[in-house]
């Protein structure tokens, strides 16, 4: 069973990945961080969009994805025990 402090990780492969990030930054005030990856389906190299956020958070960011890149790859996983500004403190 998930309890109200369950949170969820998007990641996001989009042409149009600085433009995501700085929107989820500015309606969610959620950190997003940008890593180098190599599409092999296009042999391109892009940046993937990692993202924590609560659960109840997630609509808006699957919301924010669909709005800026109707191309975008995106899939959700289930974060634990997240820790840092934002979830729980690190003791």
């Amino acid at each position: 069973m998930d309890g109200p402090a369950v949170s969820r990780t998007a990641y996001i492969i989009s042409r149009n990945s600085i433009e995501i990030a700085a929107i989820i930054n500015r309606r969610l005030e959620r950190g997003v961080t940008g890593i180098k990856v190599m599409g092999m389906y296009e042999n391109k190299e892009k940046i993937m969009l990692v993202c924590v956020a609560r659960k109840r958070e997630i609509h808006k960011i699957v919301e924010i994805v669909e709005e800026a890149d109707k191309q975008a790859f995106m899939w959700i996983g289930d974060a634990r025990e997240v820790m840092g500004e934002g979830f729980v403190n690190i003791a």
